[in-house]
């Protein structure tokens, strides 16, 4: 006998019919969560805000939804949206371990367009992909799009869509001391430094919204009037971790120290430093032998003042200590790095890469503010003073943090993509925020201005070298070094394959062949019609079609073994081969 169908689409609006069709269709759903839901008891039937919205139960998420605000709690104090009168419930429900630690009436909002939205109950935990999944959304807008918001333009619905719903803004109890509102009679508020913006009241944003701008004005505004042996103590304390865990660390890595000054006005804090160096021993920070490194050094940065930091500081040939150290160690690199960001000076603190920015968004009390108008993407990432040992009660927040991409990251945008327009945009908001003490240049990223750091070829062949080192003895370091010179001048042997220009772009492990043949056809078609369009005039691997350039990065030392790879020429024997195996695949299945 076929089963009974339910309408899902047209509701009831009764609310003792739309019950029993909630409890009907839990009763027959496989999903586990609602398994577990339906065994509460329930505690309300369902009221909306609205009689006449219009919603459906044909989804999951609509169906877990409705199951929990019938049998989930009435929060406390209700999240912001709530608040607002804003969500398809009138109450604001949560359920314990479900739907992310947030209400019934944000979950279901999220499951619309705008997936920015985050509920400002949920769990600290989940600041982190609330964070990743509002970044994440933003790039994914078009072109046109994140162009009209670098106009004054105040009626961009789209940007309205962004910048009414702050991304998890906290207000603590303690913030909600009355603080004076400062003056808005002209069209700018300054926020801190040089940072000027519209005025949030007149540029159509939400009034809950505003109301968090200005209570954190007075704190932000505050920071601009704020009046290494530690290093010799850390490396004691990190060898007893190691000690005392029963582990060594990878062999040969060394431990490097944060270079630059604790009293400039700007930091910029990395994840933790690799074996692609010219200082096989020690060192510190600032090294220019290393790409990314090169690439940071050559924006918003002095040499010898700008203080420069990885969050782990010892050599690793995958940068994961956070994934593989002992928690011991791991403890050991988070205080010296604590204490680098308690004693430093630096009231803007520039963070690269996602590992890193998760694990402050997890381990410190932050309020996160999104920007909005010309700078609308870039977030405000405002670090209690709280977090730290030497606090000073006066004071709200100890400095600002402002997330970038990963420099590795960099070497495969293409020019002005939409990640290299935002990354430029940050780093304009950091200047703006020392009030112009620190110069910036606006299309660093976007043009690829970083290109003329990066170290030349002979010094990335002395850096392959001591990688190929690693596990050897220290006394064959110079003669390997020796030879990799002489192979560079004399042969183009396999070790070659790591000189040329667009070695750069090349991911640290090949691709099987696996890989490489399921990537050739996309890269073939997509080549094919770069030709017929009068595209291929690429200067380098980040102008490639998408495809090809994904083919491309995985095939060092397996396409590439007969020379350097600097330009379009440099490939075209590979490409050829691949092109023929294509056609003779192609022919074998003809027959």
């Amino acid at each position: 006998m076929p089963r009974k169908k339910f309408d899902v689409v047209n509701l009831p609006t009764d609310p003792q019919l739309l019950q029993d069709l909630i409890e009907a269709l839990a009763e027959r759903s496989t999903d586990t969560a609602i398994k577990h839901v339906r065994q509460l008891p329930v505690k309300r039937q369902i009221l909306l805000r609205d009689p006449q919205a219009k919603w459906q139960l044909s989804k999951l998420r609509e169906k877990r939804a409705a199951l929990i605000q019938t049998r989930g709690d009435v929060a406390a104090s209700a999240c912001f949206q709530c608040q607002a009168n804003k969500g398809l419930f009138t109450q604001c429900v949560v359920l314990d371990g479900f739907i992310q630690g947030g209400c019934v009436n944000c979950f279901l909002t999220r499951s619309h367009s705008d997936n920015s939205r985050s509920c400002s109950l949920r769990t600290d935990d989940r600041k982190v992909e609330a964070a990743r999944r509002y970044i994440k959304d933003y790039n994914r807008r078009p072109a046109n799009d994140r162009k009209s918001e670098a106009s004054d333009n105040t009626q961009d619905a789209d940007r309205e869509t962004f910048e009414r719903e702050p991304l998890n803004p906290t207000i603590s109890e303690e913030s909600a001391v009355p603080a004076q509102i400062p003056n808005t009679a002209s069209n700018k508020i300054r926020l801190v430094g040089y940072l000027e913006l519209p005025n949030p009241e007149s540029y159509g944003l939400d009034e809950l919204y505003v109301q968090q701008i200005f209570s954190i004005l007075p704190y932000l505004q505050e920071l601009d009037n704020r009046d290494l042996r530690e290093f010799e103590k850390f490396t004691e304390r990190e060898g007893q971790a190691w000690q005392s865990s029963r582990r060594h660390p990878e062999r040969l890595s060394s431990l490097v120290s944060p270079s630059g000054s604790l009293d400039s006005i700007i930091a910029h804090h990395l994840q933790q430093p690799s074996f692609t160096t010219d200082a096989l021993s020690g060192g510190e920070t600032a090294d220019p032998s290393n790409g990314c490194i090169a690439m940071v050094m050559g924006n918003a940065f002095r040499r010898g003042e700008t203080l420069l930091f990885d969050h782990l500081h010892r050599r690793d040939s995958e940068s994961e200590g956070l994934k593989t150290y002992p928690q011991d160690v791991i403890r050991a690199h988070e205080d010296f790095t604590w204490y680098l960001m308690a004693f430093s000076a630096a009231k803007v603190e520039i963070v690269y890469g996602r590992v890193v920015q998760e694990r402050i968004l997890k381990k410190m009390e932050c309020t996160v503010l999104p920007l909005w108008a010309r700078f609308s993407g870039v977030l405000l990432i405002l670090i209690h003073e709280s977090n730290f040992d030497n606090a000073e009660r006066q004071y709200k927040y100890r400095k600002i943090m402002l997330f970038v991409a990963h420099p590795h990251r960099m070497f495969y945008e293409q020019r002005g993509s939409l990640t290299t327009i935002r990354q430029d945009l940050t780093f304009e908001v950091a200047s703006l925020i020392t009030s112009l003490e620190i110069s910036v240049d606006t299309e660093y990223y976007q043009s690829k201005k970083w290109y003329s750091n990066m170290p030349n070829a002979s010094k990335r062949a002395l850096q392959k070298a001591q990688e190929l080192t690693q596990y050897s003895s220290l006394q064959d370091v110079e003669s390997c070094v020796e030879d990799q010179k002489t192979e560079l001048k004399d042969t183009r042997m396999k070790s070659d394959t790591l000189d040329g220009e667009w070695c750069l772009f090349f991911t640290d492990k090949p691709y099987s062949n696996q890989v490489t043949r399921e990537l050739i056809p996309a890269a073939l078609e997509a080549t094919s019609l770069a030709i017929e369009q009068g595209l291929k005039d690429w200067q380098d691997p980040s102008e490639f079609p998408l495809p090809v350039l994904e083919w491309f990065k995985g095939q060092k030392e397996v396409l590439f073994h007969y020379g350097p790879v600097s330009s379009t020429k440099d490939i075209e024997i590979a490409f050829k081969k691949c092109v023929a195996a294509q056609r003779f695949k192609a022919q074998g299945e003809n027959y």
